[in-house]
């Protein structure tokens, strides 16, 4: 018997065959060969007997029970015998399920006996492919034989051709072909050819249709169908790569930071971000100092999409970084933002530098993606190494609020700078940061400033460092109060600071330290904002953010559950430091990321880096707070303390606490030391601290009296205005006569309406404080419904009154209506007497809106300002600069008693807020910051909008 043959239908076969001819029979292989007969595929199952007669394979009488046996015996792992299926109508069995690897022996089997069937074309695809062998034999001077024509050009018949590829054909399909041909201009026939002998020539248009053939189906190779068999081959729409950019890449801080994170991977130290607008255009150039690329780099790298090159290569050449940019995303970045990119680049060892120009627009639909040509030269190097980008015609507009908004998304991604270098290594990383930069005809401006800008007012600086075995040290520093304290040993127990941790390996941090009255009060509002918004300590792994850590609402290393129980005494909060923790750990030994990206998984190399990061911070800051001490004045003690007995309190728990800590802790005993010391000046404070606090509480009970006179008076004066409204209505009538006593008459009225006004708004306020309801407040409704109470008083005193509101739903924190009253009455009445001390045309402006989750309130006046030598003591109690000349009986402004702005800041403290006395615009003297925690949004009423 020859093998492999089409077919074994009653062809004489040996036990041995027919058992394999069963087998790959039973896999559904020869389905094409098998007789409309009983199906032998049932519910999964295959009856082999059904298999072998459909087939028609001829067998001995006891071959069937000899391939059951064989089957149960043989290859009883990839077949199991069952019962006949429920719906089967026959007797006798013959049923198995198949079990995996059937099908792979089958298919093994098949090759060795069967000769695949011939494909069946339709007559299209015997068309397609005769037209493209044609031209290719054509091409290639290849005769219908295989050999070399005898003519030139040469000549073909068409029926030999077809025989030549065996391509399968029907009756009548060459003449078919042949006539459609010459109609489409494809072939044309030979000159002085005999009706007998009918040859063709290919023409230009034939060779173009099969070029077109090649591009929509196939390379050559793959059209060769006849055998049933062949290759097909993707290819790319010009258009994907608009699809790509605009789907990959929503926003356009995310494509602005992509393109930088290229630089960071081409070990650039600096990115310069330079937004231009000219005109009407505009364009964004962003340059980098890496290493840049040749033309190998350039074409197989920005040239060649999806490459394994951070697979490959995952860290930089020069500086060992973890790359940041994501595979193949950076080009389509550059799409997403402009609509036309001009790329220059060099490399250090080159003379020349290669400029590359690339037109998105042109990449459109129904466009191969290889035949869109990128213009691409030689230029005279235009620096000495590094990457161009000029992206032109941008698509989107650039607000300054969106620069700093991705100036902040690309410095929270990468470290800003290396822990681990050190200065004695030449090849150290120096760190990597980016600087942005508006450029308006030709006027430049830096939008966004760098975090070493907030890194120099720290109170002091905290490292730690844990090396390759496990041995942890921690050291602090403080230009400010002369401590350097380094290389102090700490372990993962009090007991033995020396000892080393059991999983912890090549760990670096630092902190810088922040508490608000120590930092220069003309930065401090800054610092504050950047600490409520950007506040805590930030986990940096090979280089690369790990969110959530560091995050404003993610509190991992508990600080701010330790600050609240106060076990340590000093401030410690996450909005007490700016830092960041550095990892390296490039192969994943020590950390392992959770499946869903988000953080590291909680093993025993990350429970114990909790712990020392930690312990060194609340550690650390001890020394800090022994030295503050020493420096507390009475003022500082008296605000820090609100009673003799909470200050006395406090040095007692804290004495406490580090005597305790002392015996377990050698580590405590310096600071102990050093509180001890300060102990006795604190104790004399406190009586100096109780005498003005006794001063204070009696003010604060004759203040306490007056709101509740203010409140009799408002209710028994309401009771009054109706009647003398009454009396007023009359007078008017009985006046009516005389135009001058008229006149007068409505002025009465006006002033009666202003009373009313006041009225109701002192009323309402002293009721709300009584009920002691708080909500979220909109600031806008505030300061409308405050402006209409005074708005008599500034028409009697010729104010100009501005407001301005930046943003909507401008909530604060749940707050007293009586709260905002008070601060708002306050702040006016100073301004108004400050203005008539000035003489001048008076101006008051209120401003409004949110920054980095506070609302803030600036109110500015022209008034005679405040002098540099009082600016610290303006919020003191008892402290005024109101003297009699900017007093005014006529209008209601009297002389202060110095308690108003003690007030206001009282008011805005208990709300976690702050006020601050900043530089006021151009026009004014004058301006109060008020800053209060925005409402989250649960705190915010369904019916507040």
């Amino acid at each position: 018997m020859n093998l492999p043959q089409p077919d074994f239908r009653g062809v004489s076969l040996d036990w041995k065959a027919f058992r394999d001819l069963a087998i790959i029979g039973m896999a559904g292989l020869t389905d094409y060969l098998m007789d409309d007969t009983d199906h032998p595929f049932i519910d999964g199952m295959v009856n082999y007997k059904r298999v072998v007669d459909a087939l028609g394979l001829t067998y001995a009488p006891d071959w069937i029970d000899d391939l059951r046996q064989d089957l149960e015996n043989f290859v009883e792992s990839i077949a199991s015998h069952d019962s006949a299926p429920v719906d089967d109508q026959l007797t006798g069995g013959h049923w198995v399920y198949l079990n995996s690897g059937f099908s792979e022996i089958a298919s093994l089997l098949y090759k060795s006996y069967y000769v695949p069937p011939a494909a069946r074309l339709s007559y299209d695809e015997f068309r397609d492919i005769l037209i493209f062998e044609l031209v290719g034999m054509a091409q290639d001077g290849v005769g219908e034989n295989g050999g070399n024509p005898d003519s030139s050009p040469p000549t073909y018949d068409l029926k030999l051709v077809s025989e030549h590829f065996a391509l399968p054909t029907e009756p009548g399909w060459i003449e078919r072909a042949s006539t459609e041909f010459l109609h489409a201009g494809f072939i044309a026939r030979e000159s002085g050819q005999t009706a007998d002998r009918e040859r063709y020539v290919v023409t230009r248009e034939g060779y173009e249709h099969a070029q077109t053939l090649s591009e929509r189906l196939s390379e050559a190779d793959g059209l060769l169908l006849s055998g049933g068999r062949g290759s097909v081959y993707f290819s790319v729409d010009a258009s994907h790569i608009s699809r790509l950019g605009l789907e990959l890449v929503a926003k356009q801080e995310t494509a602005v930071a992509e393109l930088v994170k290229n630089g960071y991977d081409a070990d650039a130290t600096n990115v310069e971000l330079i937004f231009r607008e000219q005109g009407g255009s505009t364009s964004l150039d962003i340059f980098d100092n890496g290493s840049g690329m040749d033309m190998a780099q350039l074409s197989a790298g920005f040239m060649r999409l999806s490459t394994p090159n951070k697979v490959a290569a995952p860290l930089s050449a020069k500086y060992n970084r973890q790359k940041a940019g994501r595979k193949g995303i950076g080009r389509f970045a550059a799409q997403r933002l402009g609509r036309r990119l001009v790329l220059e680049t060099a490399t250090a060892g080159t003379r020349f530098g290669l400029r590359l120009e690339i037109e998105w627009e042109h990449f459109t639909a129904e466009r191969d993606l290889v035949s869109v040509p990128i213009a691409i030269t030689r230029i005279e190097k235009p620096f000495a190494h590094g990457t161009m980008l000029r992206i032109f015609d941008l698509r989107d507009s650039w607000s300054t609020a969106q620069i700093e908004r991705s100036h902040r998304h690309i410095a929270e991604l990468i470290q800003p700078f290396p822990l681990a270098s050190t200065s004695s290594e030449e090849d150290g990383d120096p760190g990597f940061l980016a600087s942005f930069v508006r450029e308006r005809n030709g006027a430049a401006e830096v939008l966004a400033d760098a975090w070493t800008a907030f890194f120099q007012h720290a109170l002091a600086e905290i490292e730690g460092n844990v090396d390759g075995e496990g041995r942890a040290s921690w050291a602090v520093t403080s230009g400010r109060f002369n401590i350097a304290q380094g290389a102090i040993p700490i372990g993962p127990t009090k007991e033995d600071p020396s000892a080393c941790f059991s999983h912890l390996r090549d760990v670096k941090f630092k902190a810088y330290y922040y508490i608000d009255k120590e930092t220069q009060r003309s930065f401090r509002s800054k610092v504050a904002e950047k600490l409520q918004s950007n506040g805590g300590i930030r986990l940096y792994r090979n280089g690369f953010r790990v969110l959530p850590y560091g995050e404003r609402f993610d509190d991992w290393l508990k600080l701010n559950a330790s600050n609240l129980l106060r076990k340590v005494l000093p401030p410690h909060s996450n909005r007490n430091f700016l830092g960041f923790v550095e990892i390296s750990d490039v192969d994943g030994t020590q950390f392992e990321e959770t499946s869903s990206r988000e953080g590291l998984v909680e093993n025993e190399s990350f429970i114990e880096l909790k712990e020392f990061v930690s312990s060194v911070l609340k550690t650390a800051i001890l020394p800090i707070a022994a030295a503050r001490d020493r420096r507390l004045t009475t003022t500082d003690t008296r605000q820090k303390q609100r009673s003799p007995k909470g200050q006395a309190d406090d040095i007692l728990a804290r004495l406490a606490t580090l005597e305790k800590n002392a015996r377990d802790n050698p580590q405590y005993a310096i600071a102990l030391s050093q509180v001890v010391d300060s102990v006795r000046q604190s104790v004399v404070e406190i009586g100096d601290t109780g005498e003005a606090l006794l001063e204070e509480l009696g003010m604060v009970r004759v203040l306490s009296s007056l709101g509740l006179a203010i409140g009799e008076f408002t209710h028994e004066i309401r009771l009054a205005l109706e009647a003398v409204k009454a009396s007023v209505s009359l007078l008017a009538v009985s006046v009516s006569d005389s135009e001058n006593s008229s006149e007068k008459a409505e002025q009465l009225f006006d002033q009666l309406a202003d009373f009313e006004g006041y009225l109701t708004y002192f009323d309402a306020t002293v009721r709300d404080n009584v009920s002691r309801e708080v909500s979220a407040l909109e600031i806008r409704d505030v300061v409308n419904s405050f402006l209409g109470v005074v708005s008599p008083k500034i028409k009697r005193n010729e104010l100009s009154m501005d407001k301005s509101f930046d943003g909507y739903g401008l909530f604060t924190r749940p707050m007293h209506k009586s709260e905002w009253a008070s601060i708002l009455i306050n702040l006016f009445t100073n301004s108004l007497k400050a203005i008539r001390r000035a003489g001048v045309q008076g101006k008051i402006m209120i401003e409004c809106g949110r920054a980095d989750g506070m609302i803030y309130l600036d109110f500015m006046d022209n008034g005679d300002g405040i002098p540099a030598a009082n600016s610290k003591r303006i919020f003191d109690a008892f402290f005024t600069t109101t003297s009699l000349s900017g007093a005014s009986d006529e209008d209601g402004t009297f002389a202060g008693m110095g308690m108003g702005l003690k007030i206001v800041r009282d008011i805005v403290e208990t709300a976690e807020g702050q006020i601050v006395l900043q530089d006021p615009k151009s026009g004014f003297s004058t301006c109060l910051r008020v800053l209060v925690p925005e409402a989250s949004d649960e705190e915010i009423p369904s019916n507040a909008y």
